[in-house]
């Protein structure tokens, strides 16, 4: 397998495992659905941009409620790359 392939491959997976997260919060959220994809996509673009993220993932908080909707959120964060926490370390409900 060529390089280019073995990029392409892993750009495939992440968006795969990504889609499924997004799946499973689309579901759990509800109507609320439409508000969590705009912070969302607020938060990559601001990230894209150098800018400072914590207000839009401060403003997913209350969105995600369940146990199931915070792990899931908690995983949309890490592969887009946007870290939480005072020490940029996520933090997982127990």
């Amino acid at each position: 397998m060529t390089r280019r392939q073995q990029r392409k491959t892993t750009a495939t997976a992440k968006l795969g495992n990504l889609d499924l997260l997004l799946f499973a919060l689309r579901a759990e959220l509800g109507p609320d659905w439409g508000c969590y994809k705009e912070l969302i996509e607020g938060a990559a673009a601001a990230k894209a941009n150098g800018e400072n993220i914590s207000a839009w993932v401060d403003q997913t908080k209350p969105l995600v409620q369940s146990t199931a909707s915070q792990f899931a959120h908690e995983g949309v964060l890490f592969l887009l790359g946007i870290k939480v926490g005072s020490e940029g370390e996520m933090s997982f409900p127990i």
